[in-house]
């Protein structure tokens, strides 16, 4: 998904760039090169976008799946225990509800599994843009050191 979301953050930079120059670009015959550039890079968003859907897919398909092999599992467990006689139809009603309440924690597991997974991908990009920021600061506030003691020098004669 991080792979993704960077390559939709150049797609649209590469966008955004076109729409800043297009009549340079036509003016100097770059359109094809452009044209070239934008084609593939929305072919790997693409690639990028099917990758994170079958991933989304799956996470999908295992939040109706996994509950609902755990209901049918226990629900024939207890009626080949009905069957034998080992458990009356009370209990196998009993024995199905248990299945059928379980069903919500363990969605609630897998969602929150999902859940964390987009957190992190987008802590990952929050805590990239502070580094960032971070490093810029510390330049502008280095250069400033660096004059300082020129500018008071020039000040004091």
């Amino acid at each position: 998904e991080a792979a993704q979301r960077e390559l939709v953050g150049r797609l649209t930079t590469i966008g955004s760039d076109t729409v800043a120059g297009l009549r340079v670009l036509r003016g100097i015959g770059g359109e094809a090169t452009f044209a070239a550039r934008y084609t593939d890079a929305s072919q790997q968003v693409r690639r990028a976008g099917l990758r994170v859907g079958g991933m989304q897919a799956t996470l999908e398909a295992a939040q109706i799946f996994f509950p609902g092999v755990l209901v049918v599992f226990v629900t024939w467990l207890g009626a080949r225990l009905a069957a034998q006689g080992e458990l009356s139809v009370g209990e196998l009603v009993a024995f199905y509800g248990y299945a059928a309440f379980l069903v919500l924690p363990l969605r609630t597991t897998i969602e929150a599994v999902q859940k964390l997974t987009r957190g992190l991908v987008a802590a990952a990009r929050v805590v990239r843009v502070l580094r960032s920021w971070v490093r810029l600061v510390w330049r502008r506030l280095a250069r400033w050191l660096l004059l300082a003691p020129r500018l008071l020098v020039r000040l004091a004669w």
